[in-house]
Parts: C-alpha cells; sequence; structure tokens
C-alpha cells in the first residue's frame, strides 16, 4: 500500500496533531543520551510524530494500534525525552511513529490527599510544584524532574533523589491506566505493574499513574562527614542503612544519603560548589583542563594516592526528617558515635544543605559544550548483587577506565538496594566513547553488579545484539520480561528491538 495512504489515515486520526517533517520528526526521535551528541544515524529518525489530545486520547490511540498492524508499522512512545540511553529512540525509524505524549498532562488529588492520579505526559516539577501548593509531594525526586514524565519514569525503573525514604517508582506507583496491544483500555495494578515496570515502552502504552503522595517535611536536618579513607565511608553508609528502619520507628526519617568519592566531590558532581562558581570559567581554564584530561591514568592514580595519606578524602551528607527535633537531634548524635571513628571529620553541614539546594539543576548544556569541545562524558548507574561486593564494583569499573578518563562515583541508599552512579570525562571522539562503555559494562557485571539502577537499559547498556542485557537486572527478570513481551505484545508493535533482540 501506498506510503503516503498511511500517513493520510494517520492524519485523519490526529488531525494538525500529526507530524510527518524529517527536521521536525528527528526532534523527537533521540533522547538525552551523550551518544546523539557524538552521531545521530538518520535510520533513526521516525516515520512520524503524533500527539494524543486529553480528551479523545484512548480512542485515537486505539485507532492508531489498529492502523499501526493494518500497515505493518511500529510504535515508539515518548514522554518527556530525559532519557539517557536510547530507550525511546527508534531501531527502524522509518517504519516507527512516535507518540508525544506530553499533552497528557492532567491530574486529581483524592480527598484524602493520599494520591495523585495524573497522565503520563505530564512534567514531573509542574506536577510537583502543583501538590506543594496543598503540602504535599510525590516523594519522587529524581534529578530530571523538570524534564521527565510519570510514564517515563515508569518505563525506566526510575529512583529518585529521597528513594531512601520513599523507594523508587516501583515502591510508589498504586495502578495504571493502558493502552494494550489490541487497542483496549485497562486498568493494572497489583502484580500486573510487572509487566510495565522496567519494560521501556515494549509491553503497552501507559496512559495514566496513580501514585502515592505525601505530607511536605516540616523539618530537615542536614549532616557532612569525611573519612579518611573510602571503606571508612561504606562502613559509615552500611550503618545508615541497617539504622533507617529503627529510626522510621521513631519518627526519624532518612530522606537522602550521598557518599562522593575524592573525584566525584571535587572534579565532576562538585556536591557542596553552586553552579555560579562554575558560570565565569576563562578560556585558560577551558586550556588547562584540556592538557590535564590528556592524562587521565596519572590523575586517577593520583587521586588514591592522595586517598592513601589522607589527602583525599570521600565525603557523606545526608538528610533527615523528623517532626520532632529532639529525636532527630538525638539520632545524629547517636550515629555520629556509631560511625567509624578513625579519620572521622564532622565537616560544614552547609555542604549538604548546598546540595539539598542544587539537587535539580542539570547541566545538559554544558554536556553538549564539553563534546564539541572535544570531549567524553557520561554517567552509569548501577547496583550490587550484594553489598558487600559494592567496593569489589567500584574498583573493578575504575580500574576498566581509569586510563582513557577520569572517572568518579558517588553511593546512594533506596529501600531494598544501595547503588553506584559512576561519572566518567575524557578526551576524545565517539570510539573512545564505545570503549569507555563496553570495558565499564564488563567489568561491572564480571564482578556481580547489575548494570542498572534508575536509567534503564536501552542502546547503550544492551550490547550487540542485546547480549547484555541479561546484566541490568539479572537473567530471571530477562525471562520473565519476555514472557510479558510475548504475551502482551505478539506482534511485537511496540518499540522493537529494545531491550528484546527482534
Amino acid at each position: 500500500m501506498p506510503e503516503n495512504t498511511f500517513k493520510d489515515e494517520l492524519k485523519a486520526i490526529f488531525d494538525d496533531r500529526a507530524a510527518f517533517e524529517k527536521e521536525e520528526v528527528g526532534k523527537y526521535s533521540f533522547d538525552k543520551s551523550p551518544l546523539w551528541l557524538f552521531k545521530k544515524d538518520e535510520k533513526n529518525v521516525g516515520l512520524g510524530v503524533v500527539k494524543p489530545s486529553r480528551d479523545r486520547y484512548q480512542k485515537e490511540l486505539a485507532d492508531l494500534i489498529n492502523l499501526a498492524k493494518k500497515y505493518g508499522k511500529k510504535i515508539v512512545i515518548r514522554g518527556g525525552g530525559s532519557g539517557v540511553l536510547g530507550a525511546a529512540t527508534p531501531r527502524i525509524g522509518n517504519e516507527t511513529v512516535i507518540i508525544d505524549m506530553t499533552d497528557l498532562d492532567f491530574f486529581r488529588i483524592n480527598g484524602e490527599k493520599t494520591w495523585v492520579e495524573t497522565g503520563a505526559g505530564i512534567i514531573g516539577s509542574r506536577l510537583e510544584n502543583s501538590l506543594n501548593e496543598i503540602r504535599r509531594t510525590l516523594g519522587h525526586s529524581p534529578a530530571s524532574l523538570g524534564i521527565s514524565t510519570p510514564g517515563g519514569w515508569v518505563a525506566s525503573r526510575s529512583s529518585g533523589q529521597f528513594s531512601s525514604n520513599y523507594g523508587t517508582i516501583e515502591d510508589l506507583v498504586l495502578s495504571l491506566e493502558i493502552v494494550d496491544a489490541f487497542g483496549k483500555i485497562s486498568d493494572i495494578q497489583e502484580n500486573e505493574l510487572q509487566s510495565f515496570f522496567r519494560m521501556e515502552g515494549t509491553t503497552g502504552i501507559i496512559t495514566k499513574v496513580r501514585m502515592k503522595i505525601f505530607p511536605i517535611d516540616k523539618n530537615l536536618f542536614f549532616r557532612s562527614y569525611s573519612f579518611l579513607t573510602l571503606n571508612q565511608s561504606l562502613e559509615a553508609l552500611r550503618i545508615l542503612f541497617e539504622a533507617r528502619k529503627t529510626m522510621e520507628k521513631e519518627g526519624v526519617f532518612l530522606k537522602a544519603v550521598r557518599l562522593y568519592d575524592f573525584i566525584d566531590r571535587f572534579l565532576v558532581a562538585k556536591p557542596h560548589s553552586p553552579d555560579k562558581k562554575e558560570k565565569n570559567k576563562s578560556s585558560l581554564k577551558r586550556f588547562l583542563e584540556k592538557i590535564i584530561l590528556r592524562y587521565p591514568d596519572f590523575l586517577n592514580r593520583l587521586a588514591k594516592d592522595l586517598e592513601k595519606i589522607g589527602l583525599a578524602r570521600p565525603i557523606l551528607i545526608f538528610v533527615v526528617s523528623s517532626l520532632k527535633k529532639e529525636k532527630a537531634e538525638e539520632w545524629l548524635n547517636h550515629l555520629d558515635n556509631l560511625f567509624p571513628p578513625a579519620g572521622k571529620k564532622r565537616k560544614n553541614d552547609s555542604i549538604a544543605k548546598v546540595w539539598h539546594e542544587n539537587r535539580f539543576k542539570l547541566r545538559y548544556e554544558k554536556l553538549e559544550e564539553k563534546i564539541k569541545d572535544g570531549f567524553v562524558i557520561d554517567a552509569f548507574d548501577c547496583q550490587p548483587r550484594d553489598h558487600k561486593e559494592i567496593f569489589k564494583i567500584y574498583e573493578a569499573v575504575k580500574n576498566a577506565v581509569k586510563k582513557y578518563a577520569i572517572i568518579g562515583a558517588h553511593f546512594g541508599l533506596d529501600r531494598k538496594n544501595y547503588y553506584i552512579y559512576f561519572t566518567f570525562i575524557g578526551r576524545g571522539g565517539l570510539e573512545l566513547y564505545k570503549k569507555i562503555w563496553m570495558r565499564i559494562l564488563a567489568a561491572a557485571y564480571k564482578n556481580r553488579g547489575y548494570t542498572a539502577h534508575h536509567h534503564g537499559i536501552g542502546f547503550l547498556k544492551a550490547g550487540k545484539d542485546n547480549l547484555s542485557v541479561k546484566h541490568a537486572y539479572g537473567i530471571k527478570w530477562l525471562e520473565e520480561a519476555e514472557k510479558r513481551k510475548r504475551h502482551l505484545d505478539p506482534e511485537n508493535i511496540f518499540n522493537p528491538g529494545n531491550i528484546f533482540n527482534k
């Protein structure tokens, strides 16, 4: 059947909310993955992009699915486009229609103010700000809150900066409304939710998300510590993890935890530095940075040597809340006594406060500038299968990359797991970028680390022929995910090639 017939029928469904111009469709065909800053392949540009309307989206999406089946087309669902791994990028663009979900930005709150039901395409910060007006919060606070959506959070298994208290998105969602591969609208709850968590748009279209909401904290307390070694810092992190349940019984809640190694603290994440110190970097400083980054192995070894003599201290920052100030102070003093005494230093708590104030400040424009300037830069999130292996994974990944880029990391907690978030920066182009990613992934899974925590899998973690997907959340998860895909999308309409090798 002629191509223009398909487009004409698509326009009949979506009216002026369907676009086919290559330049316009290209804007929706790529996410925030640094990979696309090196190279955007035209084969990944979709055939067209459509935008469902608030009042007719159910019928529009059902009609789209039937039309896609009729013409043998595929569908990719896109939220805010904030993904960093390429999960919402079409694998076969010329056969794929992209759905822009951002007009589904409605929400309603129940009378008891215990949950919110929202369109899957609402921008997170807009939703959070609206809740704050009635003294409520999502509890979910990814750094990308200002450019990401609830549908994307579910699809990628998002985790927020307060996940130590509230958990990941999987702990917060009560139900979903979805449109399945047969055009049917369904309400998904309880165990059925697993068919959509982490599945990156491969099993259906998420149209509504019902999530728990919580009272805003009245009292926050900030703490910052440094330790001589990373192992001592990790012991303090373990103490926080194990003390948390007892703290909560007494009305004290561990809201956020970040443990930064020396490189991440001073050269990469800089949790203690407001943005204003970064804005006026001189051309001389940029030139020196280029020179220094030609010798990443030296800088990585120097940081390690400095740590051995106590001059490159990791820093632990955390935030607690409580309605009872006295009880919070009591617990903070108790934790101070529990932490490893050797080399422990109580730091200025403004470090933790500055992190808290700047926690949503993304630097994507700066990343673009760096890559145009000849750098490779990216982040990698992972988690250990057992917390005892966290240092082993950390060392293995750093050793795998140290000759090619400066690499730092911070550690955090959600309700069930520890996780590690690496950031690397080096001098080079696409080939170096790919090499670093291959070495990172291999080092993580060879040392019993899952290669995903809160960013999903996408292009970058899938590996050649998707052979590395089994390492993301484990082979048992993948086996169950494949069953769900076959059952829910037997004709492979939704996001083909993503996660599953077909």
